[in-house]
């Protein structure tokens, strides 16, 4: 097996990996080796479940598959551009359940 060494990560970046890595008792590199093979090999019944996604929403709300993405992308960067920070995630969260 390869070693590859990863340069100048955030802390935060950081913070947040060992969290997962314990929620799901896997050490910090095993919950980076799982990140990255989950990334680049996606479950193989992934396509499967995103059509009968796409075949539930479409029934139920009159969207279509492209509305939805095309929603999401609207909607998961900050207004200044750029991507969301964590901390602005979570406060979003639980604004949402007041």
């Amino acid at each position: 097996m390869a070693n590859l060494t990863v340069k100048g990560v955030p802390e935060l970046v950081v913070a947040e990996l060992k969290k997962q890595a314990a929620a799901h008792r896997r050490s910090l590199n095993g919950e980076v080796l799982h990140r990255l093979e989950r990334s680049l090999n996606p479950a193989p019944d992934t396509a499967a479940w995103l059509e009968r996604v796409r075949e539930v929403r479409e029934r139920a709300h009159g969207e279509t598959a492209e509305d939805v993405l095309a929603h999401i992308r609207r909607h998961r960067v900050h207004p200044s551009g750029r991507p969301f920070t964590v901390s602005e995630l979570k406060a979003a969260i639980e604004d949402g359940r007041e």
